[in-house]
C-alpha cells in the first residue's frame, strides 16, 4: 500500500483516467493521499511572444475544469493541481516534490515518434525515483 500517489492525466484522453483511479483506489491507504496533475506544455518562445497571456490562462483553467470533472465523475477524493512545463520533466519534478510513493501513469502503443524520441511515459519509467505503475 502506498501513502502518496501521483495521477498524471491528459484531459484530452480521459478514457485512460477510469483505469487509473481504479488502480490507485487499489494500491491506497484509507488515508492515502491522491494527486491528480494535468502538465500544460508551455509554448515555445516565439508563440509566447505574440500570444496573449490570456490565451494560456484559459488553457489553464479549461485544463483544471476538465481534471475537476474527471476526479468527481471517478469519485475520488483526489487533489487536482495544473502545472506548466515539459510533462516528463515536470511529473518527475512534481513526484520528487510530493515524495510520491507511485506514480500511476497511462500509457498508448508506441508509435514511431515514441521509439525514437520515447513517449512521456517511458520518460517517466526510465527517471522516476519511486514506483511506477504503467496503465494501458
Amino acid at each position: 500500500m502506498y501513502q502518496t500517489i501521483l495521477i498524471p492525466i491528459d484531459p484530452a484522453h480521459a478514457e485512460r483516467a477510469g483505469p487509473m483511479f481504479e488502480a490507485a483506489q487499489a494500491l491506497r491507504n484509507p488515508d492515502s493521499r491522491v494527486v491528480c496533475i494535468h502538465v500544460v506544455p508551455e509554448p515555445p518562445a516565439s508563440v509566447s511572444l505574440v500570444m496573449p497571456p490570456e490565451v494560456f490562462k484559459e488553457l489553464v483553467s479549461k485544463a483544471r475544469d476538465a481534471l475537476e470533472k474527471l476526479v468527481a465523475d471517478a469519485g475520488s477524493d483526489a487533489s487536482v493541481e495544473i502545472m506548466s512545463g515539459h510533462p516528463a520533466q515536470t511529473v518527475l519534478e512534481a513526484a520528487d516534490a510530493l515524495k510520491a510513493d507511485v506514480v500511476i501513469i497511462g500509457s498508448h502503443a508506441p508509435g514511431l515518434e515514441d521509439y525514437l524520441l520515447g513517449s512521456t511515459a517511458s520518460r517517466v519509467v526510465r527517471h522516476a525515483k519511486c514506483a511506477v505503475l504503467v496503465q494501458r
